[in-house]
């Protein structure tokens, strides 16, 4: 079956790329695309000339980060990965999975040189405390 490149969304998230005071949300229901529209951008990133070494994704629906439970947890992982001198492109595929993700995402704009594009499903994440959570330093791509 042929792609769709969701050429909107994708200019969307070209207009927030390297801003990592702002984390990009991109939300919807389930089996709306989310994940295809974070994979086709990071693959027009590497297509641009990003270095695949300087993006972190992480699919929380894989097997391959069952380990991964909480806050905790994805910090040690993250902090394994990613330098603090050289921005990298974090990308968190249905990061509602992660018991306090918002701990995470916060302290990666703090600590690190991130870029940061998470992606949601359910009511907790689609929620009005989103604002709360990421302190009103985010953009919806709904």
């Amino acid at each position: 079956m042929k792609e769709v490149e969701r050429t909107q969304y994708l200019e969307e998230l070209d207009r927030w790329k390297d801003s990592p005071d702002i984390v990009k949300v991109i939300l919807g229901v389930r089996r709306a695309g989310k994940s295809v529209v974070m994979d086709q951008y990071m693959r027009r990133m590497i297509e641009a000339g990003t270095d695949p070494k300087d993006i972190l994704f992480m699919d929380f629906e894989s097997s391959d980060h069952d380990d991964i439970k909480d806050h905790g947890d994805l910090n040690t992982y993250i902090a394994e990965r990613i330098p603090r001198n050289r921005r990298t492109y974090v990308f968190l595929d249905e990061v509602q999975r992660v018991e306090g993700w918002e701990r995470t995402v916060n302290s990666l704009m703090v600590d690190y040189d991130a870029d940061i594009y998470i992606t949601g499903s359910n009511a907790y994440l689609l929620s009005s405390e989103l604002s709360t959570y990421l302190s009103g330093r985010y953009v919806e791509i709904k």
